[in-house]
């Protein structure tokens, strides 16, 4: 059982080193760091700063990949069980001690920042290792990246600003260890409650992310996926929802759309609805076979939609399976 536990933790302490070493080697080409800068911070919510702030922070990422170049060379001794337990510590420690660098903006830096030092300085440690534990899960382990998306242990929710001029509103990546302890011992509710279903707040867009991220796996031949930052307008989502556009509007959270040409050339959208949950838009008329919970699912017309919404409180109530309009 120890050698099982070691296995285990060598495992996931080379994926950490792995991420963190991707990261820092996309600032290790001096002529790509300034684009490489602008995407980072619109991933992490974080504002464009003026011209001048901005190259103190391209000081800042240039070291990035100065942090993480020795973890290259950090081995995890699979052969050696007992060697192996004896140094997990210690590579755990290196490490942390690397991640923990890559959050710590210089002083420099942050004097640059000026007012907003004190907020991104707060925020950038935990954007940055969700960030980067998001990225390198979906692309170096897709199925293991769907799955975290569908229990909520990896989420894309929109995370809004709210007047602080440090911050975007954005999708901002998490990465939520926690969320998957709490899905072993209470599945539904730590799902519901992660997502936060039945709510305007419904985190539709790590929903549609799960779900096209397994849905190319499973057939990425022939089914084509369109972008993901496609977003679902509140004109559009007006009319089936039954709420105007101006409310949906005032909410401040678009919806997000992923749209899917599946074989036999059914064109479908996943389309978010805030509290009215995950539509399936239909593009083109679509015959279904199948069913859910043993109801029967109806045939899909050109331009409806068929939606998974909550079922009567509490949250945890199934899911009520309806056609819109």
């Amino acid at each position: 059982m120890a050698d099982t536990k070691s296995g285990t933790l060598a495992t996931i302490l080379e994926n950490l080193r792995d991420a963190a070493v991707r990261f820092g080697t996309r600032f290790s080409v001096p002529a790509q760091l300034h684009d490489e800068l602008i995407a980072l911070l619109a991933d992490l919510g974080i504002a464009k700063p003026e011209t001048d702030v901005l190259k103190a922070m391209e000081d800042a990422a240039a070291t990035w990949a100065d942090i993480t170049d020795p973890l290259k060379d950090l081995k995890f001794n699979v052969l050696d069980p007992i060697a192996a337990a004896r140094g997990l510590a210690e590579q755990a420690g290196i490490i942390s001690d690397k991640l923990e660098a890559l959050g710590a903006l210089p002083a420099s830096t942050l004097a640059a920042l000026g007012d907003r030092a004190g907020a991104i300085q707060a925020a950038l440690p935990e954007r940055l290792v969700g960030y980067l534990m998001y990225e390198f899960i979906t692309q170096a382990h897709p199925k293991i990246g769907g799955a975290f998306m569908l229990l909520g242990v990896l989420r894309r929710p929109f995370t809004l600003a709210n007047g602080n001029p440090a911050f975007v509103s954005a999708p901002v990546r998490v990465f939520d260890m926690q969320q998957l302890v709490k899905v072993l011992t209470n599945p539904r509710e730590a799902l519901l409650d992660a997502l936060k279903w039945g709510s305007d707040d419904f985190d539709a867009q790590t929903v549609i992310d799960g779900l096209s991220l397994l849905i190319g796996i499973v057939d990425q031949t022939r089914t084509v996926l369109g972008p993901d930052h496609e977003t679902f307008s509140t004109a559009d989502e007006a009319n089936f929802v039954g709420r105007s556009a101006a409310e949906l509007q005032a909410l401040q959270v678009p919806s997000p759309r992923r749209t899917l040409q599946l074989p036999l050339s059914n064109i479908l959208s996943l389309v978010g609805l805030h509290r009215d949950g995950l539509g399936l838009l239909a593009l083109a008329p679509v015959h279904f076979t199948g069913s859910i919970g043993g109801l029967h699912l109806p045939d899909l017309g050109n331009g409806r939609v068929l939606a998974l919404s909550a079922g009567t409180p509490p949250a945890t109530a199934d899911p009520r399976v309806r056609l819109l309009p």
